[in-house]
């Protein structure tokens, strides 16, 4: 758990597992809410908690950064930019790949992009479109045989999704 509503919140990260509280994190670097993050693992095989993106609480404030915590240490580490600052914006990881969906840029509005995180360059590429922007949404991992007779399939920007 990262971030929050308030100034005393914003810098907080907690680990939690399913039994309740297991420690208390470093404050992150800059504290942010209506960020996005995610877990990962680099080629070495270190898993990765990512927290980019959000908000300070004033107008504006939209943030790009990101800060990165090597699961089982305590400390945080500034990481690459997102292409652009945002909050209201959902990070995925799917097939080990990392995907930011969405948000709410400084002019206050949505997008409809989706990029991808090289997780060996820590830089961001953009990737493709959803059709309609999108913010404050949730987005996960579900088998495809679970959902492919409600799907639509649309042929531009398409990202392509390997074999598990």
């Amino acid at each position: 758990l990262t971030g929050g509503g308030d100034v005393v919140s914003q810098n907080k990260a907690v680990r939690y597992d399913i039994n309740g509280w297991k420690e208390d994190l470093d404050n992150l670097i800059l504290g942010r809410w209506y960020h996005g993050c995610t877990q990962y693992l680099k080629s070495d095989g270190t898993r990765v908690n990512l927290v980019c993106g959000g908000w300070t609480g004033t107008v504006g404030s939209q943030m790009s950064s990101c800060e990165e915590n090597v699961f089982g240490s305590r400390t945080w580490t500034r990481v690459g930019n997102m292409l652009s600052a945002l909050r209201f914006h959902s990070l995925v990881t799917m097939y080990n790949r990392v995907f930011l969906v969405g948000g709410n840029d400084i002019n206050n509005s949505y997008y409809d992009r989706v990029s991808e995180l090289n997780t060996e360059t820590g830089q961001w590429g953009q990737e493709a479109f959803l059709g309609q922007e999108r913010g404050l949404h949730a987005v996960s991992v579900v088998p495809l045989d679970n959902i492919w007779q409600y799907c639509t399939i649309i042929h531009h920007g398409e990202v392509p999704i390997p074999s598990p």
